[in-house]
């Protein structure tokens, strides 16, 4: 039993990252000679039909894996057929076992594999934000040269490589809500683009939960729903950036449901700029912090919020001289 799960879930974590690679290198080791001999119930993917098609499809792959936001379309696609690839060696592997254990173990091969797969696609979508490809083909490249060491490894060392494989799970079960938090915020980010495109822009200021409101004893003038980036404890909060009298608020919830707010006197601010990208707009708002040091917060808005956060930037734009005169006649 522990030889079947030592060669499945091994070989599942890699086809979950590259299926059709992991395929090819378990056929192309028996033919160079990579390996002594593969285990019998693997021969079957060093047939020429199988491992021409594995090859010829991983080559299709290498291409499409390296292109910024094709290689995110085509990992999506992959989401099921990698677990059900997977399930199919284990099935194979286990053949020869009791059909309870076969069972666990193409049960634990697919979970396996879906769980290397989902981390590779959400890390994909946080790579696909930088705006040149250097990033994609280094990150692919990369995972094609985990796969081919992994399954070479398996092959030699199942034993050690089940070890190997159940470590790297329980990174990746650790990382997965970081990983799909960020998966899914940047999806939305797509979908908004998507919503401008088709004239969903919003033209009129947010109305701020009763909670959020009453933190700022309903004075706010100007709401808009965003995320925050650059400061401690909040990076990558969602909340509400809000615009009063003589302050930019940002309000948010903290778990488990603890509603606060950040507060910036517009005295302290020194400059803001608006950086329009392709999927999100940024604020970028300098100011002078209570120890006179200059720092920096970023606030992310979608693109379905573009002509408020261009509303936003300029009426802060317009402050800030007022309030530098303010502090000059005091």
């Amino acid at each position: 039993m522990l030889e079947t799960f030592a060669l499945a879930l091994p070989l599942a974590f890699s086809a979950g990252l590259n299926l059709y690679l992991t395929v090819a290198v378990i056929g192309w080791s028996s033919h160079l000679g990579l390996v002594d001999k593969l285990p019998p119930s693997l021969d079957v993917f060093a047939s020429w039909p199988v491992l021409i098609t594995a090859s010829l499809l991983y080559v299709v792959e290498f291409f499409a894996d390296k292109v910024p936001y094709f290689d995110l379309l085509w990992n999506v696609v992959h989401t099921v057929i990698r677990p059900v690839g997977a399930v199919l060696m284990a099935s194979g592997i286990a053949a020869h076992i009791d059909p309870q254990l076969a069972t666990m173990a193409m049960l634990a091969a697919a979970a396996t594999a879906f769980t290397s797969h989902t981390s590779k696609t959400s890390a994909r979508v946080l790579i696909n934000t930088s705006p040149e490809p250097l990033s994609n083909i280094l990150a692919s490249t990369l995972e094609d040269l985990a796969v081919v060491g992994l399954v070479l490894f398996t092959l030699q060392h199942p034993q050690v490589a089940l070890i190997v494989t159940l470590g790297l799970l329980a990174i990746l079960l650790l990382m997965m809500p970081f990983l799909l938090r960020w998966a899914e915020f940047w999806f939305q980010a797509a979908a908004a683009v998507v919503k401008a495109m088709l004239g969903g822009q919003r033209t009129q200021p947010e109305a701020l939960p009763a909670a959020y409101a009453r933190l700022l004893d309903n004075r706010s003038e100007w709401s808009i729903r965003c995320r925050c980036r650059g400061l401690r404890g909040l990076n990558g909060k969602a909340g509400y950036l809000s615009l009063l009298a003589d302050s930019l608020c940002f309000t948010y919830t903290r778990f488990p449901a603890r509603q606060q707010v950040w507060t910036l006197p517009l005295d302290l601010v020194q400059t803001v700029k608006l950086r329009r990208r392709w999927l999100l707009d940024v604020i970028d708002v300098q100011y002078r912090s209570t120890e006179d040091q200059s720092r920096t917060v970023h606030f992310v808005f979608m693109k379905d919020h573009a002509l408020l956060s261009a509303q936003l930037s300029e009426k802060l734009s317009g402050v800030i001289p007022i309030q530098q005169a303010r502090m000059d006649a005091c």
